[in-house]
């Protein structure tokens, strides 16, 4: 990424990790000027992209970009583009990691044998189970192969995806009441708008069998956390995985940490070494385009920007 910035014509600076990690970590106060930015989840703010002195392009890593205030990036004149498709296998084999987690309770079986414990709890297969898959695109649609390939069933529910399309892959279209009712696994794979944002609510888990399981690999924020923690406690739902929560990173104060048969992991969906390179290198060309004049391949915004 820095060689192929580089040769472009650009200075390359990098921020402090140490500073990415702090919960009190503004863009703009750790870069005061830059022509370019490349972003992961770190939140870029009205503030940040009216502070950033020269800022005219944001290239964010990953297919998500709730993260950045894309209306103040339109207000500002700042493109913003982001990197589709580079973290799908990724984000698909954590999927699927963390079904087999939730199947045989791995984390505790690891744990109890950690202390020289040697427990059999029976767990689950999950051939013959079916799998529900909320948001049948791109990710969906690949998680559902890899879950037909082990045996289960698929069924799925997305309203911009046609019933034909999502029987081409395997997965039968469902209403969102159907899926909640049917499913022995949830697995999120949507957008956080305001339409989703605490879509999966006490309404839903309380629709939920008793003995399925919730994963969101998707985003913080679709999941309402305090109605989770009550359905796990409650025995509402068994159990469930998120790789991603509404306030990154966690603290030792959330409640999430509570709750009773709940895996969490640090928002590492797409945190593979090929993943990575894939998104850095897509961004990257989307910066060299836009200072060459031309529309970045994956520009989510104002389209003027680069006329």
């Amino acid at each position: 990424m820095e060689r192929l910035l580089r040769e472009a014509g650009f200075e390359v600076r990098f921020s402090s990790e140490v500073l990415r990690r702090g919960t009190e970590w503004t863009v703009h106060e750790h870069i005061p000027q830059t022509d370019a930015l490349i972003l992961g989840t770190e939140p870029l703010t009205a503030s940040d992209l009216a502070a950033i002195d020269g800022l005219e392009i944001v290239a964010r890593t990953g297919a998500g970009y709730d993260n950045v205030d894309i209306a103040a990036a339109d207000v500002n004149g700042i493109a913003v583009c982001n990197t589709p498709g580079a973290n799908r296998q990724s984000v698909v084999e954590l999927t699927i990691g963390l079904l087999l987690n939730l199947a045989r309770d791995l984390p505790a079986n690891i744990n109890a044998t950690a202390r020289a414990e040697w427990p059999q709890n029976s767990g689950s297969e999950l051939s013959g189970s079916v799998l529900g898959i909320l948001g049948v695109g791109a990710i969906g649609r690949s998680v559902a192969q890899s879950a037909r390939a082990l045996g289960m069933s698929v069924i799925g529910h997305d309203p911009w995806v046609g019933a034909d399309d999502m029987a081409a892959v395997g997965v039968e279209a469902v209403t969102l009441d159907e899926l909640l009712c049917r499913a022995d696994y949830v697995s999120l794979h949507i957008a956080l708008t305001e339409e989703t944002r605490n879509l999966i609510d006490r309404s839903a888990f309380r629709r939920m069998k008793n003995s399925a399981f919730l994963v969101n690999t998707s985003r913080g924020g679709i999941v309402n956390e305090r109605d989770l923690i009550s359905a796990l406690q409650d025995g509402e739902i068994a159990g469930a995985a998120l790789d991603v929560i509404e306030r990154e990173p966690v603290t030792s104060a959330d409640p999430l940490l509570t709750a009773p048969n709940l895996l969490l992991t640090a928002h590492i969906a797409g945190a593979t070494n090929q993943a990575r390179q894939r998104s850095a290198e897509i961004a990257v060309q989307q910066i060299v385009d836009f200072f060459a004049g031309r529309v970045p391949a994956h520009q989510v915004n104002l389209s003027k920007v680069t006329e």
